[in-house]
């Protein structure tokens, strides 16, 4: 597409400005170079997903176009580097506002832009998984934020409580140590601790 767009000229100058501005995410996932621009998708995903839930609440402000986009990009340039993409059931599936990434071996991760609420829903099957992505996902939105937004994004984050289903206020959960989010071995504040001032490809190795 973009050979054809730019006849062929300056594409790899092209590919990498979009790369660095989180436009574009390499596929490799099957052995050929690809790259994935998730803004020029239009279709829909409509199917709920079950499993654990994290809130990322931006409606006390707005969520701009392409900032889920951006998310998913990081996202899969991550996987492409970690996931072993001799299986062909990592690949991602991609829609407009929903991707289903195997974030690393072992970690399965949905996310979901629901446009009228104004928020990006973050599920995995396995509550062990939940620390890990709740962390990575807020380090990503950090990284962006810094990146590309100049720090104008603003979120609240609710996470789910597996006793009962309801959500929880971030400070309370970390009150509570609520488990799977906290109270275990991993530091999740570490992880989002060095979003700013690092290189894109150095921040998606530290994750």
């Amino acid at each position: 597409f973009l050979e054809y767009v730019w006849n062929g000229e300056q594409v790899e100058f092209l590919i990498d400005i979009m790369q660095r501005t989180m436009l574009a995410s390499p596929w490799n996932f099957d052995d050929q170079e690809q790259y994935l621009i998730p803004s020029l998708l239009n279709n829909s995903y409509d199917t709920d997903i079950s499993g654990i839930s994290c809130i990322f609440d931006f409606s006390q402000s707005f969520l701009p176009i392409g900032v889920f986009q951006r998310l998913v990009c990081l996202a899969v340039a991550h996987s492409v580097k970690f996931v072993d993409r001799s299986s062909k059931s990592c690949s991602p599936r991609i829609y407009n506002d929903f991707a289903c990434i195997e974030f690393e071996a072992g970690l399965q991760m949905y996310l979901k832009e629901c446009k009228k609420e104004q928020r990006i829903i973050v599920q995995v099957d396995e509550e062990g998984a939940a620390s890990k992505a709740y962390s990575v996902v807020n380090a990503m939105l950090r990284k962006l934020n810094y990146d590309v937004m100049g720090t104008g994004l603003l979120w609240s984050i609710k996470l789910e409580d597996p006793e009962d289903g309801n959500l929880i206020d971030l400070d309370e959960a970390k009150q509570r140590s609520l488990k799977p989010w906290f109270g275990n071995s991993n530091d999740t504040e570490e992880t989002t601790a060095e979003a700013k001032d690092i290189d894109l490809n150095l921040f998606l190795e530290s994750l």
